[in-house]
Parts: structure tokens; sequence; C-alpha cells
């Protein structure tokens, strides 16, 4: 019999790879507004990795027997609603660029923290294959978060001034 615990990694490993699949999108949709060459270049450096921290999970999916499948209601709800923000809704291209940051953003630091939960458990339990897969990804979360604030707050004073 399947035990809690088993079907609560199952859960959130699925949790993780929705994550880092909408990550990947939504990266792709902002890369396709970017008029800035080296923010476009930032944005395709992180949707790569993005692909390939899903890869890395759904490999680990597969090594624990397993299979990858939808994530919870309430997390696809939240990508749901991030994904929805990036809807152009008519808002001038710079506004518009700038609040594609701010989504990057937040989603960003949900995959940060989740890999870092995934961390937790796998020193918890000392699974080689879940430490083999934060290895792979190694420090890439923490600079996604860093770099995107750092590209929202450097156009931040240029939005508010374009007004």
């Amino acid at each position: 019999m399947e035990t809690i615990q088993v079907r609560f990694l199952a859960e959130f490993l699925n949790e993780l790879l929705a994550c880092e699949e909408t990550s990947a999108a939504l990266s792709r949709a902002a890369i396709g507004r970017s008029a800035d060459d080296a923010l476009r270049l930032r944005l395709e450096t992180q949707e790569s990795e993005c692909r390939h921290h899903a890869r890395v999970v759904r490999d680990l999916i597969e090594e624990m027997a397993g299979e990858p499948g939808p994530a919870t209601a309430s997390v696809r709800t939240l990508l749901g609603a991030l994904e929805a923000s990036m809807v152009d809704a008519g808002a001038d291209p710079e506004l518009r660029r700038w609040l594609d940051l701010q989504t990057l953003v937040d989603c960003a630091t949900t995959c940060q923290r989740n890999w870092a939960l995934l961390g937790t458990i796998g020193e918890c339990n000392g699974d080689p294959a879940i430490m083999r897969a934060i290895d792979r990804v190694g420090d890439d979360e923490n600079r996604h978060v860093q770099s995107l604030r750092d590209a929202l707050f450097e156009r931040t004073p240029a939005v508010l001034l374009a007004r």
C-alpha cells in the first residue's frame, strides 16, 4: 500500500515539474515582447535552464518508478494566474515588459522555493536520486531570481518616468 509520504512526494514532484514548464513558457513569451537585446539573452538562458530543470524532474520521477502527472489544483490555479498575467491587455509596451518581469520574478521565486524544499526532503530521507537532481540544477534558481529582480529594478525608473 502506498504511504502518504510517497503520495506527497509524487504530487510535489509534479508541482515542481509544472512550475519549471510554466517558467520556461513565460520566459518564451517575455522574450517575444522584449526590445532589449541583453534582457532577451538573459531570458533565453533562463528558458533553456528551466527546460533543463523540467527534464531533471522528469528523470527523477522516472528514476523513482513514477510517471509525470498533473499538478494539484492549487498549483494549477497559481500557475494559471501567472500565465494569465502575461496576457497582453493593450498596456504600454514598456509597462507590459515591466509587468512581464514581475510575473517572471514570482514564478522563479516559486521554483526556487520548491527546489529548496526538495533539497530538504532529500536531506531528510537521504535519497541519492533527489540529491543527484539537486546537483544537476545547482545554483540556477538563486541566479534566476536575482537576475530577474535586478532586471525589474533596473527598469523601474524608466517605467515610472515614461508616464
